[in-house]
Formats: C-alpha cells, sequence, structure tokens
C-alpha cells in the first residue's frame, strides 16, 4: 500500500545494549500532511494491533 506524501520507512537497530536504551527505531520520512493518512491507514492499524501489546515504551519524535 502507498500512502502518498510518505517518501521512506527505515528502521534501526540499538547498538548498545543497555537497559535505558530503546531496541529499535523506525523512522519514516513524511510530508505533514501525510500524518493523518498513515494514522488512519490500514498497515498502522495492523502494525499497532500485532506489536502494540509487546512495546514497553516508546518515543514518538517529529522534526522538520
Amino acid at each position: 500500500m502507498s500512502i502518498p506524501g510518505i517518501h521512506e520507512v527505515t528502521y534501526t537497530f540499538n547498538c548498545i545494549d543497555r537497559p535505558n536504551r530503546y531496541d529499535l527505531m523506525i523512522t519514516i520520512d513524511m510530508d505533514e500532511e501525510a500524518l493523518a493518512a498513515y494514522d488512519a491507514s490500514d498497515p498502522h492499524h495492523e502494525w499497532k494491533e500485532t506489536f502494540g501489546d509487546l512495546i514497553e515504551k516508546k518515543a514518538i519524535f517529529d522534526y522538520q
């Protein structure tokens, strides 16, 4: 599925194994206007249903 305004999705694993570090970073390169479409998309909801309970905590970081 393609969502207009989303250019790339990448993931990076943490290279330091410490309890106060996050394990994984998912980066979505998107136009600001694409955020609402992404939030409402089936892939986003499916991901949350599949993996949401496995995430102890998360950080959301927006930047331009």
